[in-house]
């Protein structure tokens, strides 16, 4: 998705750009293009996941669900791509191990 937002989206992105600088425009791309989405909608509903196991019931009767809510909320107990999951405490130590691995864009010489 990165590479696609990057070389597709991004025109004219200097080669040497900060790989992270691009993904957070991306999820703010994503944040600011839902939001707009949603500005004018009247049956919404802001849910945090990471309290989604007391958030889910209130959200399951607003919408007049039918079935078995404890089965729904055990569907969010699975985990997706478990083997690549990073804790979110890791993520600071994660993005420093990163930005030493890549490769530092050449000094700009400004004098004349």
């Amino acid at each position: 998705m990165m590479k696609a937002y990057r070389e597709g989206i991004l025109l004219n992105l200097p080669a040497n750009a900060d790989p992270l600088e691009g993904c957070l425009d991306y999820c703010h791309t994503v944040n600011s293009n839902i939001e707009l989405f949603l500005r004018d909608k009247t049956h919404k509903m802001t849910i945090d996941l990471a309290e989604i196991q007391t958030a889910f019931p209130p959200f399951w009767e607003w919408m007049g669900a039918e079935g078995n809510l404890e089965a729904a909320l055990g569907c969010f107990q699975t985990k997706h791509n478990a083997a690549h999951f990073i804790p979110a405490t890791a993520i600071d130590n994660l993005l420093r191990s990163v930005r030493r691995l890549l490769p530092q864009p050449p000094i700009q010489n400004t004098s004349k």
